[in-house]
């Protein structure tokens, strides 16, 4: 079936061969003969396989095809004109040129029918042409689920919410650890951070000792991204991407793959400045999948706390960015074809209390003991090899079981052996397969952050006394680690309703990923997220 744009080529072809036969009736009643000759050129012409060709069926996402030799138009436009020619021996040269003419145009489009036949036989995704909207996903770093509640703080993310052609996640649940790193790469790739491989914002690999430094551009190349982001898998298809900070994006991913535009992270770049740089990629056809990426929510969340005025300020900010998006689209014309998503990475919640680690282990350089994440989520690790401290990580468990408000696991098999009660992270966080994981991990009660009491300001151990809010807690245990998502793509979502979004009340964000797959019209990779939960509201006829 057509749609849109895309005009029924068998109907145009069976209108021109009508009015050929229209012409050559007007010939054959009202003209003399022609030369012999001239009609054996012209039924050479026909047997040689002039008459056009039509098609099957028209694969959903590739355009029509021209027809083929197998159509009924064929063979009945080849017969008729096999009956006119002996009738035009009665007429003159002037209108033997015209049936020539006729004849051409037919062999010209049979030609173009043929070649389309061949790349659609080539099964070549890169070939296909495949009508797509824009989709613009828009990252709100630390954009805790309830920022969004209140329409007086933001109306324009209402406007969507008010939509039938929105999926809103009322908590989009994320990945253990709670951080920025982790969760934007499972947002792109649809993993578990165990797989993808960014298992916390600082990492070491064990085999090579390389340490992975959020803050440090140079130390993030070198293997450390695991799956195919959104941009990559993209590219199959020959969509264009652009994205500005899209944690991940500014190194090559494991295939060696980055977007096709994207920006070195500059913090001071405005709001406004980055969702037009989106739009300046998009009018030029630069970017039809554009992601951006926006930290005012975690800056002020973290600076002065969740529920803080800057906070607000920061919440309606964010709102404006949708509405310069949603009022973009509109004066461009394609509103009703682009979808938009907004995402955040994790939520955020007060600090109250301080867990003094040196209270209960020697956090002394001799003893050995690194620590890699600290405050909200606790990563500790031995000298390399770790398995050649088997009773130093036990040792440091046992002595961490008796915090309070912290709760501590291994992945390392021989150190179980030692201790029943050594256990690995719980299977729901799927956090333990990586060998990028600390030996030991813990987990931080909500409002509660790991720091040193006997230690300078400058020690790995010491947590800023600054912070006001942070993020990093067991999602599954701390509400205010939900994030949210707002999805609103005319032509792939109905909600079924007159006037407001499909409504689920929490969602793993490994599911985004696919839910953009989707809307692209595209296979994702494989990945551990599944659209079960929403595939009543996903419209699967691509326009």
């Amino acid at each position: 079936m057509m749609h849109g744009k895309y005009h029924n080529v068998d109907e145009d072809l069976a209108d021109m061969q009508a009015a050929a036969q229209a012409e050559l009736g007007g010939i054959r009643h009202s003209h003399g003969s022609v030369d012999s000759r001239d009609s054996e050129i012209v039924q050479e012409g026909l047997e040689n396989g002039t008459v056009p060709r039509s098609g099957g069926g028209l694969s959903q996402y590739q355009p029509p095809l021209l027809p083929s030799s197998s159509h009924p138009h064929s063979h009945s436009a080849k017969h008729k004109l096999e009956e006119t020619l002996p009738k035009l021996a009665k007429t003159g040269w002037a209108q033997v040129i015209v049936v020539l003419v006729i004849v051409l145009v037919v062999t010209i489009i049979s030609f173009l029918a043929g070649q389309a036949s061949v790349n659609h036989e080539s099964h070549d995704r890169s070939s296909f042409v495949v009508r797509r909207g824009p989709v613009i996903m828009l990252s709100f770093d630390g954009f805790r689920y309830d920022y969004v509640d209140d329409p007086k703080l933001t109306p324009n993310m209402h406007r969507l919410m008010q939509s039938r052609h929105t999926i809103h996640a009322h908590r989009l649940i994320p990945q253990f650890p709670s951080l920025t790193f982790p969760n934007h790469w499972t947002l792109v790739t649809g993993l578990h951070a165990e797989s993808h491989g960014i298992v916390s914002n600082h990492m070491i690999d064990p085999k090579t000792g390389a340490r992975f430094d959020y803050q440090n551009h140079s130390t993030q190349f070198g293997g450390w991204y695991l799956g195919r982001p959104i941009w990559s898998l993209a590219s199959d298809y020959s969509i264009p991407t652009g994205t500005v900070f899209w944690v991940g994006s500014e190194v090559p991913d494991a295939e060696g793959k980055q977007p096709d535009h994207w920006l070195p992270y500059d913090e001071n770049m405005p709001n406004d400045a980055r969702a037009d740089q989106i739009f300046s990629w998009l009018d030029s056809g630069a970017c039809s999948l554009c992601l951006g990426y926006f930290s005012v929510a975690d800056d002020m969340g973290h600076a002065h706390g969740p529920n803080s005025p800057e906070v607000k300020d920061a919440i309606s900010q964010l709102d404006e960015v949708v509405g310069r998006v949603i009022d973009g689209l509109m004066e461009r014309g394609r509103y009703e074809e682009a979808a938009i998503v907004l995402v955040g990475d994790h939520g955020m919640a007060d600090v109250n209390k301080r867990i003094f680690l040196d209270r209960a282990i020697d956090i002394s350089p001799e003893r050995g003991l690194i620590q890699t994440s600290g405050g909200p989520f606790l990563a500790i690790w031995t000298p390399l090899p770790v398995t050649d401290h088997v009773e130093l990580i036990a040792e440091t468990l046992r002595n961490l079981s008796t915090v309070e408000h912290l709760t501590c696991w291994t992945n390392i098999h021989a150190v179980w052996a030692t201790d029943p009660s050594f256990t690995p992270p719980p299977s729901n966080l799927h956090y333990s397969t990586s060998d990028r994981i600390a030996p030991i991990s813990c987990a931080v009660d909500e409002g509660f952050v790991t720091s040193c009491e006997n230690c300078e300001t400058s020690s790995p151990w010491h947590f800023p006394n600054s912070l006001a809010g942070v993020h990093g807690y067991r999602p599954d245990q701390s509400k205010s680690m939900s994030s949210f998502m707002l999805a609103h793509a005319p032509r792939h979502i109905d909600s079924g309703t007159e006037d407001h979004e499909a409504l689920l009340d929490t969602w793993s964000n490994v599911n985004v990923f696919n839910l953009v797959a989707h809307i692209l019209g595209i296979s994702p990779s494989q990945n551990n997220g599944t659209l079960a939960e929403v595939a009543k509201y996903l419209r699967t006829t691509r326009v």
